[in-house]
């Protein structure tokens, strides 16, 4: 499947602030210590009998965000809704004049 290896693997960690963060695998075996959470946030794990808090705001826009864009195309194209230029305006009306 082309999409398959894009895909993002993450668990919800509670850090010592209290707050549930979403950390991908990769960052979590690279930086075991203190993993970077996808928002951005180096946390430092809560121990594990600490019950879990709310979850990051940010992390969750940022998995939503991902979500939403299926596409390697659509994740890397700054404008998804671009405007036609005045000429190609003007050559579509003239044609529906005919």
């Amino acid at each position: 499947m082309p999409g398959e290896s894009e895909k993002v693997f993450t668990s919800w960690l509670t850090s010592t602030d209290r707050i549930d963060h979403a950390v991908t695998d990769e960052a979590f075996a690279a930086q075991s210590p203190e993993p970077e959470a996808v928002c951005g946030a180096v946390i430092t794990l809560a121990p594990m009998e600490a019950p879990p808090g709310p979850c990051c705001a940010r992390c969750v826009a940022f998995l939503n965000a991902r979500e939403s864009l299926r596409t390697l195309e659509q994740r890397i194209q700054p404008h998804r809704h671009r405007r036609p230029s005045w000429f190609a305006r003007v050559l579509h009306v003239g044609g529906d004049a005919a």
